[in-house]
């Protein structure tokens, strides 16, 4: 059985690992995407979300846009920086109270 390593992960699909890896953990927090919501109508709810980290938000978007829509290279340097803002954006996420489950008083 062979597994995914995200050390080994060419630096486009690493960018794009953060973002997803983002979403799933925003989601559980309760700033869930519309499935309409293109990545650029989510960042400022993610960002208003966690403004603490509004900045990473950006750069995590921008690099995601840029990794999944644009044909130049993403080279290691750009992932590492997404690398750190997703960091950053995941302790800001880890921050916030989960919301009550529905029916709790």
């Amino acid at each position: 059985m062979r597994f995914w390593s995200l050390r080994r992960a060419a630096p486009r699909d690493q960018v794009m690992y953060y973002y997803l890896s983002t979403l799933r953990r925003a989601g559980d927090q309760g700033v869930r995407r519309d499935p309409a919501q293109t990545p650029n109508e989510y960042d400022p709810v993610l960002g208003t979300a966690v403004s603490e980290a509004e900045a990473d938000v950006h750069a995590l978007t921008d690099a995601f846009d840029h990794a999944r829509y644009d044909s130049q290279p993403v080279d290691v340097e750009q992932a590492n920086a997404v690398r750190a803002a997703w960091e950053r954006l995941r302790s800001a996420l880890r921050g916030k109270r989960r919301p009550p489950p529905s029916g709790a008083a």
